[in-house]
């Protein structure tokens, strides 16, 4: 099940299909709404999230197990019987087997039963033509023309996915309902082999913020972003790659949106981030990631830019450091060894300030171990000796002097100390906005932890101003029932009382 609102499917020799703007489009815009045609939770969110449509379930929530397996936990009648009917029928008298194969497996299964019977004993099982559509083909027809890049696989992992195959294979041929155990097992194995195949280049994983409290003296919360669930979306699945996409994917429950991060012209292709963002990566760091899982080397104009950009600032610019004289950013000459201000065109040998920078960085290794055992008053002597190089050799927008920052930030909290943390998370918030933008969710999670800070320090002006701010962002690309703006409409309602 899913919605097209605006965007339609283009194709070309070069890119296979790809999805495009129907119209022109402000930021904020949904362009595809989508079910997931498989899915799976993983198994340590069993407890606390509802199987079937990964609703969060509190201990006073009411709901129902499979009194089977005991296993699955659903937070109504609806998804429990929405279960059995899909996949539970069959997953129920294997949880075992099916547990030690892994969640990719269970998605490969859950894959294979949304085939139906009748669409697999009828099809050549060959990949679909690339071709635009006039009318969207059927889920089916779009699963099956998922790439597998089955000739760029190793043989020792081709031999893994023949296994886990068989094993599926034997699963399904030997249930107890005839639709399936009539199939042919030669047939059963090539669907389960493509779809393994297809996982990997084409799963979303479902993300969801969860909860970690530490007790410190104060109670301090810290939310973290996990991975909830896996997914295939057919439609969400041709979407292309850009390390500065001009969409981003959010997920309510098990339903996928898609949003303009950008404005958008009609025609524009949508262009999804998979993971390696140029705001987080380094080129070579992002072509090296997505070779390794999505097998091709990324050419969009981010990648293209920064591999010039690299050519003129050289390899061991590896950040964006300044002139000690007038903070302009420094970039190489033809020995990269030595830098030249772009601004007021003085040259300095880089030496010193490489080895600074990677003495920088063993002190906050250190720091980090640190806070990982609890002493925070070590880490927090370790993060400010870091923080000092750091300001003499960085320029603020430095991605490696805003992580400092907020490392210091939330020792600080950790510590209760929160009108200190927020010092340094609005200083890390000044780093973010530079980079990912003032419209960025990057920058709204952010400002999100800053009201959290002011509020605890009792900075009630600031913490209304920074709750409006990250309102104003996450409203563009979040549902009303994002728990992050349920939050800061909580906090925005108390401090409008109290002013």
């Amino acid at each position: 099940m899913s919605a097209f609102p605006k965007a339609i499917c283009g194709a070309d020799d070069l890119k296979g299909r790809f999805l495009e703007a129907e119209r022109s489009m402000e930021p904020g815009r949904v362009v595809l709404e989508e079910m997931p045609r498989a899915a799976v939770l993983q198994r340590e969110f069993r407890a606390s999230h509802c199987s079937y449509c990964f609703t969060s379930i509190d201990k006073s929530s009411e709901t129902i197990q499979c009194s089977a397996c005991g296993e699955e936990t659903f937070c109504s009648s609806i998804c429990k019987s929405l279960a059995r009917n899909e996949y539970h029928w069959l997953e129920c008298q294997h949880k075992d087997l099916l547990d030690q194969l892994g969640p990719e497996a269970v998605l490969a299964l859950r894959l294979l039963l949304a085939d139906e019977p009748d669409n697999i004993k009828t099809s050549e099982r060959k990949r679909a033509k690339i071709e635009k559509f006039d009318k969207w083909p059927s889920d089916f027809d779009l699963v099956s023309s998922l790439m597998t890049h089955e000739n760029r696989r190793s043989e020792k992992e081709i031999g893994h996915y023949r296994k886990v195959a068989r094993e599926l294979v034997q699963v399904t041929s030997t249930s107890s309902n005839e639709s399936w155990s009539s199939i042919d097992k030669d047939v059963l194995f090539g669907f389960v082999m493509r779809h393994l195949l297809q996982i990997q280049c084409n799963v979303h994983a479902i993300t969801a913020l969860v909860v970690d409290r530490r007790e410190m003296g104060d109670h301090v919360e810290t939310q973290n972003q996990v991975r909830l669930a896996l997914a295939i979306y057919p439609r969400a699945s041709l979407l292309n790659h850009s390390c500065d996409p001009n969409v981003i994917v959010s997920y309510e429950r098990r339903k996928l949106f898609v949003r303009t991060l950008k404005s958008v012209s009609k025609g524009d292709e949508l262009l999804h981030c998979y993971g390696p963002h140029c705001a987080r990566m380094r080129f070579r760091e992002r072509r090296k990631a997505l070779r390794e899982q999505y097998y091709f080397d990324c050419v969009c104009s981010a990648c293209s830019t920064e591999e010039a950009s690299e050519r003129e600032l050289g390899h061991r610019f590896v950040d964006l450091f300044v002139c000690g004289r007038c903070n302009g950013l420094l970039k190489a000459c033809d020995d990269e060894n030595v830098g030249s201000c772009s601004t007021c065109k003085k040259s300095f040998i880089m030496k010193k300030k490489f080895d600074n920078y990677d003495a920088a960085q063993k002190i906050f290794d250190a720091a980090e171990v640190h806070k990982e055992n609890n002493d925070f008053d070590r880490a927090l002597t370790k993060y400010h000796q870091c923080l000092k190089i750091h300001k003499s050799l960085l320029h603020k927008s430095s991605k490696t002097l805003g992580r400092t920052h907020d490392s210091i930030a939330e020792v600080y909290a950790n510590l209760g100390l929160f009108k200190k943390a927020s010092e340094h998370c609005q200083a890390s918030c000044v780093t973010v906005e530079l980079i990912f933008g003032e419209a960025s969710m990057e920058l709204a999670n952010e400002l999100l932890k800053l009201a959290q800070l002011y509020f605890n320090s009792r900075q009630a002006k600031e913490a209304l101003q920074m709750a409006r701010r990250g309102l104003s962002i996450f409203s563009r690309y979040c549902d009303n029932t994002d728990e992050r703006i349920i939050e800061l409409k909580e906090m925005e309602n108390f401090l409008e009382q109290i002013k």
